[in-house]
C-alpha cells in the first residue's frame, strides 16, 4: 500500500502553459481602452440627446414668449382704447357726470 491516503493515478495530462504576462497586460490595456471609448461614445450620445431636448424646450419657450408678447400688445391697445378721451366723454355723458367744481377738488402735496 501507498503511504498517501488518496492516490491519484498519474495520467498523461496536457501541460497547462504558464500565463504570458505580456499578453495579459496587452489585452488588459486593449480592454481598458475599449471601455474608455465606449464610455466616451455613451457620453457623446447623452450630450446629443440633451441638446435635442433643450432645443425642443427652447422652441416651446419661444412660442410661449411670442404668445405672451401678442397678448401684452392686445392688452396695451385695449388699455389705450379705454383711456381715450372720446370713450371717457361718452361714458361721462351716459352717467350724467359733470366736471368737478373748484370746491370739490383737493390739492395733495407729496413729500419725499
Amino acid at each position: 500500500m501507498s503511504r498517501y491516503r488518496y492516490v491519484s493515478p498519474v495520467a498523461n495530462r496536457p501541460r497547462r502553459p504558464s500565463l504570458d504576462w505580456r499578453l495579459f497586460f496587452r489585452w488588459s490595456t486593449v480592454g481598458i481602452i475599449g471601455l474608455v471609448l465606449a464610455a466616451g461614445f455613451g457620453f457623446a450620445a447623452w450630450q446629443q440627446l440633451e441638446a435635442l431636448r433643450l432645443s425642443y424646450e427652447t422652441d416651446q419657450l419661444r412660442k410661449q414668449l411670442d404668445e405672451l408678447t401678442r397678448e401684452r400688445q392686445r392688452l396695451e391697445i385695449e388699455r389705450q382704447r379705454k383711456l381715450s378721451p372720446l370713450l371717457l366723454s361718452g361714458t361721462t355723458r351716459a352717467h350724467n357726470f359733470s366736471p368737478p367744481r373748484p370746491s370739490q377738488t383737493v390739492r395733495v402735496e407729496v413729500r419725499r
